[in-house]
């Protein structure tokens, strides 16, 4: 499934997250960038995993952290961390509201920046402030004016101190700023913690912490995003999504896939029970979720449907990527029409005999055969092997004629 499937996966809105330590991070990047090329490149995140040092290796390094490599397909953007507003206030009544003491020191030394660097003279003093050495002012001389003519600048006391801008609340253009790429996330040790408070022991190695998860999906989803971790593990993610809709009243999605059957009945499952219905002393997130279990592979490497497939198989996976609903009821072989979903009847032309495509089959979309549908009063969409019909005609039936093994989605 990983990495070309995944891409498939995303929106053109949405983002990949790989967790990777030292020993492959270059490996990994350079993969990404093929599949997803290197223009879609979001960031490179760092994570703090352990809490104290490790003093077993023979170099005398304790490797303490593991990287997050983001990528999307195209509109990828964080919202940022929230901006500490505890800093405003207004003391004196301003009339344009909230502010706070700014520094007016810029970035720039005067080889870089001549027009930054020259003195600022104080409107009733007098008194002359030359730039910083080093990095000069913020500002021009004509914008520095215009703060001195505004009021803007907090004139120093004392004989050692410096001017500083009155910054309004009123003058940001975001509540957010940059999200770090040092990650704000607690280490292992957390989530190895939050295990043995849900099952009273360690039932699975170096567990994500929750709130690692938390900062990642809180960054790239809306209130009704779907979220898919293809190596659920422990479930951290399921337990993430389900902390968030409870804070902030969303309606988050996630699809947890675990290839290890004991792991995923014993731990994810049991895990996500335990913080939906609430455990110990800890009341429940509330949600809900559905257990599937996988079949057989329908299809090779190449996307070709495997031979031998049987009808029920064939037949719920596309009910499913033909409408996005489960298949109503299972499916017996013994009827074409697998089931209507808003409207739309889907039906399959499939014997198990992949290559019999004689129009007496049944697998091959003839006259005879169409008479033979059920009818329905909505469209139609019918998979088999082979069409006789002419698109006028489906046309006029209403039907649409997808081809096996070749129309059916794969993923």
């Amino acid at each position: 499934m990983f990495p070309n499937a995944l891409k498939d996966f995303l929106t053109e809105d949405g983002a990949i997250f790989v967790s990777i330590d030292d020993n492959e991070v270059q490996h990994l990047r350079s993969i990404m960038d093929e599949v997803f090329g290197a223009k879609n490149h979001v960031a490179t995140l760092i994570w703090k995993r352990r809490q104290t040092p490790d003093s077993r290796n023979v170099n005398g390094v304790s490797v303490d952290h593991e990287y997050v490599i983001v990528f999307g397909k195209g509109n990828v953007r964080f919202k940022g961390q929230a901006k500490d507003l505890t800093k405003y206030s207004n003391p004196n009544n301003d009339p344009n509201g909230p502010w706070m003491s700014d520094n007016l020191t810029g970035l720039a030394d005067a080889t870089e920046r001549p027009n930054l660097h020259y003195e600022v003279v104080h409107p009733v003093t007098g008194r002359r402030y030359p730039p910083h050495s080093a990095r000069g002012w913020i500002c021009g001389p004509a914008k520095m004016q215009e703060y001195i003519a505004e009021g803007r600048i907090l004139w120093p006391k004392s004989a050692t101190g410096r001017p500083r801008l009155k910054r309004f609340m009123s003058d940001m253009k975001s509540d957010t700023t940059g999200f770090s790429s040092f990650l704000q996330a607690q280490a292992n040790v957390a989530g190895t913690k939050e295990q043995r408070e849900l099952f009273g022991d360690k039932v699975f190695a170096f567990p994500k912490p929750s709130d690692l998860i938390t900062t990642l999906v809180e960054q790239n989803t809306d209130k009704d995003s779907l979220i898919l971790d293809s190596f659920a593990g422990s479930g951290t993610t399921g337990h993430a999504v389900l902390m968030l809709n409870q804070a902030d009243g969303g309606k988050r999605r996630f699809i947890l896939v675990e290839m290890d059957e004991d792991i995923c009945r014993n731990v994810t499952a049991k895990r996500l029970t335990r913080v939906i219905d609430g455990y110990g002393e800890t009341p429940g997130l509330g949600g809900g979720y559905r257990f599937c279990t996988l079949g057989e592979p329908l299809f090779d490497e190449m996307g070709q449907t495997r031979a031998g497939i049987a009808f029920p198989d064939l037949a719920a996976h596309i009910f499913f990527t033909e409408t996005g609903s489960p298949i109503p009821k299972r499916a017996t072989g013994k009827t074409p029409l697998l089931g209507v979903h808003d409207s739309k009847a889907v039906y399959l032309l499939y014997n198990g005999v992949l290559d019999d495509k004689r129009p007496n089959s049944g697998n091959v979309l003839t006259g005879e055969v169409l008479r033979e549908l059920p009818e329905n009063d909505g469209p139609r969409v019918v998979y088999g092997s082979g069409c006789r019909l002419g698109e006028a005609r489906l046309r006029r039936c209403g039907v649409v004629f997808k081809q096996i093994p070749y129309q059916i989605q794969v993923s």
